[in-house]
């Protein structure tokens, strides 16, 4: 099932509990907090690599889930673990519940914070679709005519890309890509919007006059499908290069047995929708 934001508090079965929070568009901060009282702050811990998030080198996220998070092993000897929901009532009054002033002139201090928390926690809601949609353009591409293009995300709605001709010539481009969070729609510029065919592909299509033009994917991506339709055995590929790097897996380590390259139990996968089942 697709990542979508794992922002909360979750407690797994041994009784740990981890505090996720946003530190970037891509990138989520972890406080694991131990039954005997240790404390763990990891920033950067969770991070999206070509559309799925990942918990350092050993898991991705399979299942997110209202109420529970599924970490699947990237590597063999691992087994799967579970984070559950922990409810949070102060939390959800303060975010959710706004006192009426006590007449129309009031406006005192505890007031103001009432109404900027419940913007805040709106605001909050309005950019998690924006950033499945982000990440689902992040990475690597090429199209027919030789050019490649790497999109990073520069902020919750916006994305840079570097443009490579077959010339060599390098073009860098700072929010040419950007969400339009009233249209639930991503933009090249002011000249084309964004078609996503499946995982490997997309199209941009002109919004006036103009020739569409294509991209394919220019490194090992997640599959996209409905989940009603994801495969029940799990797919083992060889680790691409690009996701070594990522995972601090070394290319040249190897085992007692003759230093065979490592292999990655690798099957995040996305779904097109891009809120939470329930």
């Amino acid at each position: 099932m697709a990542p979508s934001d794992p922002v909360g508090t979750w407690q797994d079965d041994k009784g740990t509990e981890y505090k996720v929070s946003r530190d970037g568009p891509a990138r989520w901060t972890v406080e694991t907090c131990r039954p005997d009282g240790r404390r763990r702050v990891t920033k950067g811990l969770l991070k999206v690599w070509e559309g799925a998030v990942y918990w350092g080198s050993s898991y991705y996220l399979d299942d997110c889930h209202k109420r529970w998070l599924t970490w699947k092993p990237l590597k063999e000897g691992k087994s799967e673990y579970h984070w559950y929901a922990v409810d949070d009532p102060k939390k959800r009054e303060k975010h959710f519940v706004v006192k009426e002033p006590r007449d129309e002139d009031a406006d005192s201090p505890k007031d103001r914070e009432v109404t900027q928390t419940k913007d805040m926690a709106s605001q909050t809601e309005s950019v998690r679709p924006a950033v499945e949609m982000i990440v689902r353009i992040t990475g690597k591409w090429r199209d027919e005519s030789g050019s490649r293009y790497e999109v990073v995300p520069d902020s919750d709605s916006t994305c840079t890309v570097v443009t490579t001709r077959p010339t060599g010539r390098v073009l860098r481009t700072e929010g040419l890509i950007q969400y339009k969070p009233e249209e639930c729609c991503i933009y090249w510029g002011n000249k084309f919007r964004l078609e996503l065919k499946d995982s490997q592909s997309c199209v941009w299509v002109p919004l006036r006059s103009g020739k569409s033009f294509c991209w394919q994917a220019d490194s090992p991506r997640p599959v996209v499908m409905h989940t009603s339709t994801l495969p029940t055995a799990r797919n083992i590929v060889e680790a691409s290069a690009q996701l070594q790097d990522l995972l601090g897996i070394s290319k040249s380590s190897g085992n007692s047995r003759g230093g065979l390259q490592k292999r990655i139990y690798n099957r995040p996968l996305i779904s097109r929708n891009s809120t939470y089942s329930s």
